[in-house]
This record gives C-alpha cells, sequence and structure tokens, in this order.
C-alpha cells in the first residue's frame, strides 16, 4: 500500500555583497515537525562578518519556525473526510 506525506522545503542563503557566506535550508512535515541545516560555504567571509551572518539565521530560523507553527496549524484544522462524524436524521 502507498503511503505519501507532505513536507515543505524552505531555502535561504546569508550573503555579503553579494557573495555567498552560509546556505540555509529547513524542511517542515505536514505535522510541523521541523528540521533546520546551516552551512557555511565562505569560512573567510563568515568569519569577518558573524554578527551579520548569525543575525540572518536567527531571522531564518524564526520564519521556518513560522512555517512550522502554520503547517501544525492547517493539520490540526484539516478534518479527513474518511473519519467525519455523521449523524443520522430519520
Amino acid at each position: 500500500m502507498l503511503e505519501t506525506k507532505k513536507s515543505i522545503n524552505f531555502n535561504g542563503t546569508s550573503e555579503i555583497n553579494g557573495t555567498p557566506a552560509m546556505i540555509l535550508s529547513a524542511n517542515v512535515s505536514e505535522n510541523g515537525s521541523i528540521s533546520l541545516n546551516a552551512n557555511v560555504v565562505n569560512q573567510t567571509l563568515y568569519n569577518e562578518n558573524k554578527t551579520e551572518i548569525q543575525k540572518d539565521l536567527t531571522d531564518f530560523n524564526g520564519k521556518a519556525f513560522s512555517l512550522s507553527e502554520e503547517t501544525k496549524s492547517d493539520t490540526e484544522n484539516t478534518t479527513d473526510p474518511n473519519t467525519q462524524n455523521t449523524t443520522d436524521s430519520k
């Protein structure tokens, strides 16, 4: 039997003067669980601009967690048509 799951990929790049310093990614599953990843791609640029890049990381994480909460809320408010309660009125 096929089982499928939906997830959302969310990506970002922290750049200094147009040059990538850190690549950011998040994966949010349909139940709202989240996986975050940050990779420094230019160590020199990162070392010279830690404060700005770490602010970008904090901003990215905040957006990813907001997306996670929205997804979790959407899942909780979605009714599965196969489990709906019905009432017979005779």
